[in-house]
């Protein structure tokens, strides 16, 4: 974040990296940081999913299978690393949006557990992935109201 030149109360937030990526942007306290672990489990998390899709040895399978919650524990110690240096004002905009995509998750979640049983349809838990997105809109949303 950075102040505005006309106003010196005004910030600026950094939308583009909020709203895409999901951080205050690559040069901020932290920002390198959870970049590279977030690439890192995201890495493991594409091959977790791709690998399962594409063995069909059972042992590799659970070693593919595995790389997902090992992403996933790496995707909330990097957040839990990155919130720990950020300003308070800064640590309470992540906090909203990851309050908000909580339930965002809880409603695509279970969506797709009502779906599953009323249809009988086989729908892949994988559509969670779009509370994502979806914190990134809030984050530029709740930034903006501190604007």
């Amino acid at each position: 974040m950075k102040k505005s030149e006309e106003n010196s109360e005004a910030t600026v937030w950094p939308y583009s990296s909020l709203i895409m990526f999901g951080y205050f942007g690559y040069n901020t306290p932290g920002g390198k940081q959870l970049f590279y672990r977030t690439m890192v489990a995201m890495l493991l998390f594409v091959i977790g999913i791709f690998g399962i899709v594409l063995t069909e040895t059972t042992l590799f399978n659970y070693l593919f299978a595995s790389l997902i919650p090992i992403s996933v524990s790496i995707f909330i110690w990097s957040y839990i690393k990155y919130l720990s240096v950020l300003d308070d004002l800064s640590k309470l905009i992540q906090l909203k949006a990851f309050a908000f995509t909580y339930g965002a998750a809880m409603f695509i979640g279970f969506t797709i557990y009502a779906l599953t049983m009323v249809t009988n349809l086989q729908i892949s838990p994988i559509w969670l992935i779009l509370a994502e997105p979806v914190r990134g809109v809030v984050l530029g949303v709740v930034a903006r109201g501190y604007e």
